[in-house]
């Protein structure tokens, strides 16, 4: 599945050249700090794959002469959709030739490239990070729109899925005097299987973040919490180790995951995976084009080390 997105430079708020002597400021992004959150990374991939997974089951019995099976071996599969995304932008110099842009274009009237070519693409590269991070929870290829119906996000992954831990006490809209209860409820239905993992990690929207952190603040409790050096949206929950992270893939909804980042897996094609962006003058149309391309699928390993609240699922 692909789908293409044509733009050209959209400068209708810009007036005509005056000598306007500022540089060109981005917006901010969230990135993609699920991806860099400790979840498994499978590169290479074209297609469907299958996660395998092994468990044992362990029935001890009384010591006797003879051999009486009583343990058993469990392989099994687990399947990840994977799909085909397509990123294609072409811009026209001649577009920027009467504003102030135009001051500081190359010589002649066929130019190949455009100012500040290189910081607009690493910003949007910045955006298609992002935007992976907001597909990898909320993606649906059902029932999503835009960009979300391309491919298949957690949320659709765990949808009609066996296994996975609804906690209703922690659903809806939380409050900074609610929030503590929903995050203790979904701890609570955590199995104890996965504490022994290491990596426990409770995914969250910024805004549910930001409540957590000022219900921390108006009961004292914020000096225990462990903040990452550096990282404003994480802290660890002190007694449980769990680390909490405020992600802008779920900005906008209510949902809250508790699961070792280990258990989640993304797939692509790419190293980084968030595609390769390339830029490069098609003089038949002279124009500048971007384009990128790359796969993606997401999976859980096991769906009953994975607590939510989402109660579409």
């Amino acid at each position: 599945m692909s789908k293409k997105y044509d733009f050209s430079f959209d400068v209708s708020t810009l007036s005509d050249y005056t000598n306007e002597n500022t540089g060109l400021v981005a917006e901010a992004l969230y990135s993609a700090p699920t991806i860099n959150s400790g979840i498994e990374i499978l590169v290479g991939q074209k297609g469907d794959i299958k996660l395998n997974t092994l468990e044992h089951e362990l029935y001890l019995q009384s010591a006797a002469c003879g051999w009486t099976v009583s343990g058993e071996t469990v392989l099994e599969q687990v399947s990840v959709s994977v799909c085909s995304v397509d990123y294609k932008e072409a811009l026209c110099p001649k577009t920027l030739e009467p504003k102030w842009y135009g001051q500081l274009m190359s010589k002649g009237s066929n130019p190949e490239d455009f100012p500040f070519s290189k910081f607009i693409v690493d910003n949007k590269m910045g955006v298609l990070k992002t935007e992976v991070d907001k597909m990898f929870w909320t993606a649906d290829s059902t029932n999503g729109t835009g960009n979300a119906a391309l491919c298949d996000g957690i949320g659709s992954f765990l949808s009609g899925a066996t296994g996975d831990v609804y906690v209703a006490a922690a659903s809806g809209t939380s409050t900074a005097s609610t929030i503590n209860a929903k995050v203790q409820a979904l701890i609570d239905g955590v199995d104890e299987r996965a504490y022994t993992t290491g990596d426990l990690t409770l995914y969250m929207s910024v805004a549910n973040f930001k409540l957590y952190v000022q219900y921390l603040i108006s009961a004292n409790l914020y000096n225990y919490a462990n903040n990452v050096a550096g990282k404003t949206l994480e802290l660890t929950i002190p007694g449980h180790d769990i680390k909490v992270l405020g992600v802008g893939g779920l900005r906008g909804t209510t949902f809250m995951y508790l699961t070792p980042a280990s258990n989640l897996v993304f797939v692509t094609d790419t190293l980084n995976g968030d595609g390769d962006l390339d830029m490069f003058w098609a003089r038949e149309n002279q124009e500048i084009r971007i384009i990128g391309s790359f796969k993606f699928g997401v999976g859980v390993y096991f769906n009953d080390l994975m607590v939510h609240n989402n109660e579409n699922l």
